[in-house]
């Protein structure tokens, strides 16, 4: 079982809470992302 799963299912009783870790980890997939494609470019 991985951490994203852990996680999903800790905070599926509190949907705010769950909702704010989805767009957290969006978001470091997204800066993880730029900061390859910065890699490349440079």
């Amino acid at each position: 079982m991985d951490l994203i799963t852990v996680y999903w299912m800790n905070t599926q009783k509190d949907q705010s809470t769950h909702t704010l870790v989805f767009l957290l980890l969006k978001l470091h997939v997204v800066c993880e992302f730029y900061l390859g494609y910065l890699e490349i470019l440079g």
